[in-house]
């Protein structure tokens, strides 16, 4: 409704533009899913919507003097909702200074900033001097980044910008925990419809923008609004994770008032109305399909099992505590060969022994030949949809886990899948009981997989990690992965130069136990020939030896091998990722096992 009578505000007369805009906002499908959803949004969006639509008529002198104190409720109460509210403050400053320019005096502006910013702070500066007594700052942003995390280092804007697809993608749509998307098509189809509208605005501004002062002032409020937003986001971004394009819906009716002007600036005008209601179907139909298509299956309970056991069933027969019985397994794809990258779908058919009080979570490792979890999935029945505590003594479901082999998985070898029940509170694990009633431990391991090597690689244990587009890491070797306190372990790294340098970095390769505490170490310049990577050639595939003795001292356990490039003038080289994608500054390679003399 708000943004049906801003656009109204700002385009007189025409309602078929202002109907247009209502329906993108009203169908946007990411804007219906939060909505939905128990959240602050829910109440800053139609604030900073209403807080806009009033800038609008005091910037076009459709007012009344009791639009300046309602204007500083409006921004009070959307500024205890959401911080980034905030940023109306100065947009409000902007429309007072405006309105004094028209009467031609300083008192006026004075005047209505200091209603604006009075009743704002009466409303809300309550909760900032709050913050500020007990975080130490306003708006608290110290606690925020302390409970999501913190980036270090701070991205670039080039890091930023290769966030774009995510960014959009919770824009449109991006349900769950931002893990539920749509189809791929329905994005790009979106996405160029963006594009389109940015060319129409475009358009519209050579049309009108040359003559018309009054338009220049009706474009340049919708865009401020939803650039302060976006700068303040970037800052946020910058701070800890946070690219997603949800972030902007307080300032939606700017947006959905811009997409509906710019597509209807690509056709003659005789062709707008049906190209708005093309629009607004297409958007309708979306928002229609999303709940059926895509979320409702996401959240769908896991079906119990009346009929018979599917005839190609791996049988087990396993006892868990009395509780729960592990029938049979299928592997999914059927495939028990697998390459770094490769995904394992194992189908595990359950049957309750007895009802139960507490929710058991169910682990589904992959176990390496040194005992090292490869992969694995933690999680309650059906993705917690199902809790063992809903479940009916005799109910039989089949459930369905997807482990990823991660790129820097060690090959050739070889691996078992691991199951087993426990309670994530208190990290108690139920016993396993095998068909013969034999005890198994608290877990059970079943079905041997191969990890093979891929076959196209030219270097052992292909991967590709991108150091600042200037030295990229494409393969590893040990020469072994067991190894008694005080041996070595010899590790091989494939460096290939990514540009042409002029610096010297230094590779540092660690074994770290519990903790990130360092049991081996060897930091040195490349060895091979001697050769800094400033005399390296671009496109140059360097081999690169390290020696690691484990510290006589070491404790048996498993130990991660730790691997980058940094100087002692910049620190670490960054890890980039697709579209310059912050991933960190360091490798985690296979794991090492230290055994006892």
């Amino acid at each position: 409704l708000l943004t049906y009578l801003i656009s109204l505000e700002l385009f007189p007369g025409q309602k078929d533009l202002a109907a247009g805009a209502a329906a993108f906002n009203a169908f946007l499908p990411m804007f219906l899913f939060i909505s939905g959803s128990v959240n602050n949004d829910n109440l800053v969006t139609p604030l900073c919507s209403l807080a806009l639509l009033l800038m609008v008529r005091l910037m076009i002198g459709h007012h009344s003097l009791a639009h300046w104190p309602f204007l500083g409720l409006t921004i009070g109460l959307a500024a205890l909702s959401k911080v980034s509210a905030i940023a109306l403050l100065p947009l409000a400053v902007l429309v007072a200074a405006f309105t004094a320019l028209r009467q031609r005096s300083m008192a006026v502006f004075a005047k209505y900033v200091a209603v604006v910013l009075a009743v704002a702070l009466a409303v809300s500066g309550w909760w900032y001097l709050r913050n500020w007594r007990l975080y130490g700052g306003p708006l608290a942003l110290n606690i925020f980044v302390a409970i999501v995390g913190t980036r270090s280092p701070q991205p670039t804007l080039r890091q930023l910008l290769g966030e774009w697809k995510g960014f959009s993608m919770a824009f449109w749509g991006f349900f769950g925990g931002v893990n539920l998307p749509m189809a791929p098509w329905i994005y790009k189809l979106l996405n160029d419809l963006a594009a389109l509208s940015v060319f129409g605005c475009l358009i519209f501004a050579i049309r009108n923008l040359r003559t018309d002062w009054e338009m220049w002032l009706k474009i340049c409020i919708l865009l401020a609004w939803p650039g302060a937003l976006l700068v303040g986001l970037v800052r946020w971004t910058q701070m800890t994770p946070a690219s997603q394009g949800r972030l902007m819906f307080p300032a939606i009716s700017s947006i959905s008032i811009l997409f509906t002007l710019g597509l209807t600036q690509l056709l003659p005008s005789r062709c707008r109305k049906p190209l708005i209601g093309l629009v607004s179907g297409l958007m309708f139909a979306v928002a229609a399909i999303v709940p059926f298509l895509y979320i409702a299956p996401a959240y769908a309970r896991l079906p119990v099992i009346s009929e018979e056991l599917p005839a190609d069933i791996q049988p087990l027969d396993v006892n868990y505590g009395d509780r729960m019985k592990l029938l049979g397994y299928k592997l999914m794809d059927g495939d028990s060969r697998l390459k770094p990258g490769d995904s394992l779908s194992v189908t595990l058919y359950w049957r309750s022994l007895a009802e139960m009080e507490r929710d058991w979570s169910v682990f589904v490792h992959l176990l390496d030949e040194i005992d090292s979890v490869v992969a694995q999935r933690d999680t309650y029945p059906g993705l917690g949809l199902y809790p063992t505590s809903q479940w009916k003594a005799g109910d039989i479901v089949a459930d369905t886990y997807v482990l990823r082999v991660p790129a820097t998985a060690f090959t050739p070898g070889r691996a078992q899948l691991e199951v087993g029940l426990y309670d994530l509170s208190t990290g108690e694990r139920l016993s396993a009981y095998g068909p013969d009633g034999k005890l198994l431990g608290d877990s059970l391991r079943f079905e041997d997989v191969e990890l093979v090597s891929r076959t196209e690689a030219s270097v052992p244990n292909p991967l590709h990690f991108n150091f600042e587009d200037k030295i990229a890491l494409i393969g590893y070797d040990l020469d072994k992965r067991i190894a008694q306190p005080g041996e070595a372990i010899h590790l091989n790294l494939y460096w290939q130069c990514s540009a042409e340098m002029k610096e010297d970095y230094t590779v540092f390769t660690h074994v770290l136990g519990k903790r990130d505490r360092l049991w081996a170490q060897d930091d040195s310049q490349p060895r091979e020939g001697n050769a800094p990577t400033s005399s390296w050639a671009k496109g140059q595939i360097v081999e690169d030896e390290h020696e690691l003795a484990i510290a006589p001292n070491a404790p048996p356990g498993l130990y991660d091998v730790e691997i980058g490039l940094y100087r002692a003038s910049e620190g670490r080289l960054k890890i980039l990722g697709e579209g310059g994608r912050l991933l960190g500054n360091r490798v985690l390679l296979s794991k090492v096992r230290v055994k006892a003399p």
